[in-house]
């Protein structure tokens, strides 16, 4: 909660000075008379009797008590002035409790009826008792006073932001305080929290600062004010750093988790396989003693293995960051072919025109693959482009067919399909030999079915639009 308005939609005001701790609501008159600008009260959330914080009333009695009688949309003015409020510095300074600790369940749970006297006279009798404290499951963020360990999980944090590549060129130039909030603490460790004030640099405009003298980062300062200005993705230490899981990728799992969600439609995924020249010069050298396992790479990691074979090698260019020097192995990777004698092979080429000649369409270096997720579980990799669901409506004789192909590599039964056409559409489906893949079959439709068919494939199978390929034959035309 930040300091400024409070919402009565959301939260009750509790006198502070009465013992009983009695709530302000329309119909509670005896309390009104202890209501004036200025006076002191504790705010909780409906339903729950340990206050968060505590604040300053900014209104008159008439203005408050015309408020709590309309609606809760229509309330608008600014209620109170929060002083003092659950974890900033005056918290950190006392014994740091956290709200409902020490209520049973029973005693936090919501309450159906809030105005009703005689169940708040039930939750204020209720005694916790030692052994209900082992009923209550509450995670609390790590804490340490080590500085050390607060400046590793900083350096962490940065690290992982640019090798994950949380920071995009384009956002570049970016405020500091909007790349603390936005970026590092996104990007910090599951479990653990950022608190650059116990931390030895105790500002984040110094960590930065750090990190520039570093070389990690570049950072501007003009007017008072601080902002990153550039990022060096392939330092060292942001090289060597081995990605973890990140708080942001915690809260989508647990999110995913408590909701139960599942995959509902297939995941296709590119990827590549080294050819052998390539993986013995660049591939991991724990995976390397294995020859037998075939080991796929997604582009991100091929550039990340080749980048780390190039430092080692010491052949990035001092003067130029962006370019690379090329050694025997190299060369002889990017042109397997000799080149004329008139042509001189290159001493240096830039970044993106060796990963260019890495992932061209028929590149013999990087072979291309995809990997097939399927909702049931299972998937399959495949070598060369993802296939599409082809669908296509055109003439057959003096009719107009709807012929379907390729729909076994994404786990849809030919025969049930055809089946469950005939049923729904009331129309002639017959299964066909595939003319491009004698062991497929393709389903034949009769009558013009091509956009009723990827509405079929999205409610009964999951299977999205964007991988079916739809196409009409000479003198077919599109439904309207």
């Amino acid at each position: 909660m930040l300091p400024g308005v409070v919402s009565m939609s959301v939260c009750s005001l509790v006198t502070t000075q009465d013992a009983d701790g009695t709530e302000l609501t329309a119909e509670n008159h005896a309390v009104w008379c202890q209501v004036h600008a200025g006076s002191i009260w504790a705010i909780c959330a409906e339903g729950n009797p340990y206050p968060f914080a505590v604040g300053q009333l900014q209104m008159d009695p008439e203005e408050l008590q015309s408020m709590v009688r309309k609606p809760k949309l229509a309330r608008k003015g600014k209620l109170i002035k929060v002083w003092h409020v659950f974890g900033d510095e005056l918290w950190k300074m006392g014994t740091q409790s956290a709200p409902n600790d020490g209520f049973s369940p029973e005693a936090i749970s919501p309450v159906n009826h809030p105005h009703d006297q005689q169940l708040k006279d039930n939750q204020r009798d209720v005694q916790v008792k030692p052994s209900d404290a082992a009923h209550l499951d509450v995670k609390e963020p790590i804490k340490t006073s080590d500085k050390n360990l607060i400046d590793q999980w900083l350096n962490e944090s940065l690290f992982q932001a640019i090798k994950v590549g949380a920071i995009k060129q384009k956002q570049l130039p970016i405020l500091t305080n909007v790349f603390f909030a936005s970026i590092l603490l996104p990007c910090r460790r599951a479990g653990h929290v950022l608190d650059i004030k116990r931390s030895s640099y105790k500002q984040v405009s110094v960590f930065l600062r750090y990190m520039a003298a570093e070389l990690v980062i570049e950072v501007e300062e003009k007017n008072g004010i601080q902002s990153v200005t550039s990022i060096d993705r392939r330092h060292p230490r942001v090289v060597s750093h081995e990605i973890y899981l990140m708080d942001s990728e915690a809260e989508q799992h647990a999110s995913a988790h408590s909701h139960d969600q599942i995959q509902k439609s297939p995941i296709i995924e590119e990827l590549y396989r080294l050819s052998p020249n390539l993986w013995r010069l660049i591939g991991p050298e724990e995976q390397q003693k294995d020859t037998k396992t075939r080991v796929y790479f997604t582009a991100t990691e091929i550039r990340d293995l080749l980048w780390k074979y190039t430092q080692g090698a010491g052949l990035e260019d001092a003067r130029n960051k962006a370019c690379v020097r090329l050694d025997g192995n190299l060369t002889d990777i990017l042109y397997p072919r000799k080149l004329a004698s008139i042509e001189k092979y290159p001493l240096k080429l830039p970044r993106k025109d060796i990963i260019a000649l890495l992932f061209a369409p028929n590149s013999k270096f990087c072979i291309k693959h995809h990997r097939i997720k399927l909702p049931s579980g299972s998937e399959k990799i495949i070598r060369g482009e993802a296939t599409k669901i082809e669908i296509c409506a055109k003439k057959v004789k003096n009719s107009i067919a709807t012929t379907v192909a390729n729909l076994e590599i994404y786990q849809v039964d030919t025969a049930e399909c055809a089946k469950e056409v005939r049923r729904m559409w009331g129309c002639n489906a017959t299964l066909t030999i595939n003319p491009a893949h004698a062991h497929r079959t393709e389903v034949m439709i009769s009558g013009q079915m091509a956009k009723e068919f990827v509405t079929y494939l999205e409610t009964k199978h999951n299977i999205p639009s964007k991988f079916c390929s739809v196409s009409y034959g000479q003198g077919v035309r599109l439904k309207k």
